[in-house]
């Protein structure tokens, strides 16, 4: 395999992996399980499909003892690979799977709160102090 390729295959299992962890991760989304498992088996599945093509690293950490030795020559596979399918990754997921798509900002949300005349705003502390007199009265 080239260094060309394995940058390819680092692109590829990086970005899996980067959006699995978004997608399990995301308190938006509903929950299918652990997300530690679903992270966890999609590593070990990564690994398995690509172990006698090249060693997967998934992160450059993996590769640096190697990359230390003076012969080893093709040691920024395992870093531009890594950082340009996590880059993608995120972008894939904030602008086409776009999980918010839909979701009102926060500005707009209190905006159309408080056009709603049926609206009542409680402070925080409302029942914190309600809950003081309470206790205060039941010690006399």
């Amino acid at each position: 395999m080239t260094a060309g390729q394995g940058v390819g295959v680092e692109i590829i299992l990086t970005f899996v992996l980067v959006i699995v962890i978004f997608g399990t991760t995301d308190p938006n989304r509903p929950s299918f399980g652990s997300p530690s498992l679903l992270i966890g088996l999609t590593v070990t599945l990564l690994h398995l499909l690509v172990s006698n093509l090249l060693v997967a690293a998934l992160t450059p950490r993996a590769r640096l003892a190697q990359q230390l030795q003076p012969e080893y020559k093709d040691h920024w596979v395992y870093w531009i690979g890594p950082i340009l399918g996590g880059v993608l990754a995120a972008a894939v997921y904030k602008l086409i799977i776009n999980p918010y798509r839909g979701a009102p900002s926060m500005e707009d949300a209190v905006q159309k709160m408080l056009q709603n005349e049926n609206f009542v705003a409680i402070p925080r502390d409302y029942f914190k102090e309600a809950k003081q007199k309470d206790i205060e009265l039941a010690r006399l």
